[in-house]
């Protein structure tokens, strides 16, 4: 089941690429600077503001990441998200993360979760 979450999201990346212009909400911005303060976050982008689509990177320490995702869920209701909006969290190792941030690859979460 998680492999085809992994592939949906990965077809919706495909289709519709990020854009560096887009505009955060209030709301992203404070999550971001809450979850950079995190002592295990290395560092946190907005994928696809537009789309409410997180990603965090972590350093992997061979579990994963679901509850840490989960919990940023409840972070993004604390920063004044939208109720009953989608929210994608997704949480990469360093390498895979500047990956996806350069636009030159891909690869797999250590951790996901999807929010309302």
């Amino acid at each position: 089941m998680r492999g085809i979450l992994s592939m949906i999201f990965l077809l919706i990346f495909m289709v519709f690429p990020a854009a560096a212009e887009e505009k955060l909400k209030p709301w992203q911005i404070k999550a971001l600077q809450l979850l950079k303060q995190e002592k295990k976050v290395l560092d946190a982008w907005w994928r696809m503001p537009s789309r409410n689509i997180l990603f965090i990177a972590m350093r992997p320490d061979g579990t994963r990441k679901d509850g840490f995702a989960e919990y940023v869920c409840m972070l993004l209701a604390d920063t004044g998200a939208p109720k009953g909006k989608l929210k994608i969290v997704e949480v990469h190792d360093p390498a895979t993360f500047q990956a996806y941030k350069e636009h030159t690859g891909s690869g797999s979460s250590m951790g996901m979760a999807a929010c309302r």
